[in-house]
């Protein structure tokens, strides 16, 4: 029994470890991704979307994907970055006018990790399940606006 039981620890502990690394590697991807994004802000199609209450959104695409799209929330001083990869959420980035920054990364939409001023926050809550729910069909409905423009 013993046995049995130090077999199970260890084989979820090596579960553990295996899993931490894969998810270190995407989100080293991600970050990959994004500054490449960046980088290449000027070489893809822009399209400002306007100005609705105080918000100025716009829209980047390569070819026929959204690879940015930006919410500047002009009010409340706080921009948020949302960045794709072949039309799927790959990372959201939240800037405030007191320089706090969210960062929150994605994979098959789902919630990786997310960081709130450098640390960890708990993902395991049911509001943010319900937030991002919502969230992840709004960005649908965003990525079918922009399909064919």
């Amino acid at each position: 029994m013993i046995r049995r039981m130090i077999l199970i620890i260890t084989v979820l502990s090596l579960f553990k470890v295996a899993y931490g690394q894969a998810e270190t590697q995407l989100i080293s991807k991600i970050n990959k991704l994004v500054i490449e994004i960046n980088d290449n802000k000027s070489n893809y199609r822009i399209i400002p979307a306007g100005i609705i209450s105080n918000i100025i959104d716009t829209a980047y695409k390569s070819d026929n994907n959204l690879v940015l799209y930006r919410v500047n929330q002009t009010l409340k001083e706080i921009v948020s970055d949302y960045y794709f990869d072949n039309n799927n959420l790959i990372y959201l980035e939240v800037k405030n006018k007191n320089g706090n920054i969210e960062k929150t990364y994605y994979s098959e939409g789902r919630i990786i990790v997310r960081y709130n001023k450098g640390e960890i926050v708990d993902i395991s809550e049911d509001s943010l399940t319900m937030r991002q729910k919502a969230m992840l069909q709004a960005i649908e409905k965003l990525i079918i606006r922009y399909e064919n423009l």
